[in-house]
This record gives C-alpha cells, structure tokens and sequence, in this order.
C-alpha cells in the first residue's frame, strides 16, 4: 500500500512554487532578488549523467529545456528509443517549474 502524500505543502497558484513572503519582505532594499521557497516535491536528479527534474508527488520527471542532442542520446541509448526516453520523462513543463500535479491550483 503507497503512503498517501502531504498535498498541503504544495504551493498554490499554477508553479511549483510560492513566494517567500518572509524573506522578500525583510530583505535589504538594494537586494534585487525575488526570493521563493519551492515545492518540498520539486527536485532534479542525474540519469546517465544527465540533469532531469522530477516532481515526486508524482514520481514522475520531464527533461530540462535545452537538453543538448549528446544528453539526450544517451538517454535514447538506456531506454531504446525516443519514445522510450518521452514514456519514462512526460513532464514536459516541469523544468520550467509549471506545475503538473494539479494540486493546489487555486490562487
């Protein structure tokens, strides 16, 4: 039987992430930085030697925008085909830190 996870600590609104009110409020007013806390969920991890993100909520992963053609050969090379390497990373927003487990959508 799977654990059922904390569907609280996922950000609201449509990114993976939320502002960090605390910080952005308290910093120094020369600091340009737009500070967020991300999704607990939200991680990248390496397959093949290559960055993927994965949102583990869903134990699923997409490939980062940019994935250079080598990278993704040798990802083809492990699965056997592009549609394999497309099958096993779906999340095709996630990089960009779109969410996709549909959870907490409201604003």
């Amino acid at each position: 039987m799977s654990e059922k996870k904390d569907t609280s600590v996922i950000p609201k609104g449509p990114y993976c992430y939320s502002p960090d009110e605390e910080k952005n409020a308290n910093k120094d007013e020369n600091d340009p930085a737009y500070y967020i806390k991300t999704c607990p969920y939200f991680s990248y991890e390496e397959d093949e030697g290559v960055t993927v993100v994965v949102c583990k909520f869903l134990n699923e992963g997409g490939l980062i925008d940019g994935t250079e053609k080598k990278e993704f050969k040798k990802l083809k090379k492990k699965y056997g085909s592009k549609e394999a390497v497309w099958d096993k990373y779906p999340l095709d927003l996630l990089w960009d830190q779109v969410k996709e487990c549909g959870e907490n959508k409201e604003w």
